[in-house]
């Protein structure tokens, strides 16, 4: 295994209390080379003072919360690795995460991003996902959610695209599709970045050995309200129109559309139909764009392979 650098990306918005155990676990990798970058979103909560305790890690101040997928950018930008390792501010990592993830990826020339096996904190092997699945519906599936029997040893298994919570990205790749779509705010940039790198040949594994534990809704939905619903089914929607293969959408429209209603009744429970509608609308409104974001020869790359990426890890 090499001991080429790897820039560590955390965005934070008044994540105090998240930071004081996030860093740690990084500060703690027993991989050799890396150097740590935190987009701080305006925080206002004693974020920042805490940071300057450690002197190591760089810190990008923005003004006011930019969300997600800009601040990440311009963090990788800035970045020296070769490697990308984002990871949420209310992440835990254990020492070996990195090893095991820098192990992976640069022994397959073709592989995109990988992650680990991601636990709930405090539920005792109980997994909060371990990689992203693709619905028809463009809809993200977190893989082995709330099970306990994902494998903890052997070789890595393919997946759709990493969770961007806890991953480990080759750089040059990350550029070469222009890193995240800003223009999401919040949600789905993982997955997008994923489905694009996908269209470019490229693909995902997760890694059983790499283990990262996630303290579940110490971020963006437990105060989400309808905003974030908004946004998540808004970029759902992004998403699936800039990357779908024409070909699979004029095949295949019944399993689209039947997913589209299953998913429907199932976020119908917690989010209000007005919500849903106005998703809809503005995402009609900016179709002429979304349509000039989708790869020049998309029609002659991944249809064949939507019904096998459907399948990873089902």
């Amino acid at each position: 295994m090499s001991s080429a650098i790897v820039t560590f990306v955390v965005v934070n918005w008044n994540g105090k209390h998240l930071l004081e155990q996030s860093i740690p676990s990084i500060m703690e990798q027993t991989y050799p080379s890396f150097e740590v970058i935190v987009a701080d979103n305006g925080s206002s909560d004693g974020s920042l003072e805490y940071l300057r305790g450690f002197p190591e890690v760089q810190v990008i101040e923005m003004p006011e919360n930019r969300g997600y997928g800009g601040p990440n950018n311009l963090a990788f930008e800035k970045a020296r690795g070769e490697w990308i390792a984002t990871v949420n501010n209310d992440m835990v990592l254990d020492p070996d995460w990195l090893r095991h993830l820098v192990r992976a990826i640069e022994s397959d020339a073709a592989c995109f991003s990988v992650q680990g096996r991601n636990l709930k904190l405090g539920e005792s092997g109980v997994i909060d996902g371990c990689g992203i699945g693709l619905r028809p519906c463009g809809a993200a599936r977190r893989l082995y959610h709330n099970r306990s029997d994902a494998p903890i040893s052997g070789e890595p298994i393919p997946i759709f695209a990493a969770s961007s919570g806890a991953a480990l990205y080759r750089k040059q790749m990350l550029a070469e599709i222009g890193y995240f779509d800003a223009s999401y705010f919040i949600y789905y940039e993982d997955l997008d970045a994923g489905w694009r790198a996908r269209l470019k040949g490229w693909h995902s594994k997760m890694v059983p050995q790499a283990v990262s534990s996630h303290r579940v809704h110490a971020t963006s939905r437990a105060g989400g309200g309808e905003l974030l619903w908004y946004l998540g089914e808004r970029n759902r929607l992004r998403t699936l129109i800039k990357n779908l293969p024409l070909g699979a959408a004029l095949r295949h429209p019944f399993l689209i559309g039947l997913d589209e209603l299953r998913y429907l009744s199932m976020v119908r429970r917690n989010v209000k139909a007005r919500t849903l509608v106005k998703a809809r609308v503005d995402v009609v409104k900016e179709i002429l764009s979304l349509w000039r974001k989708r790869p020049a020869d998309l029609k002659n790359r991944g249809e064949r392979e939507w019904l096998e990426w459907l399948a990873l890890c089902a």
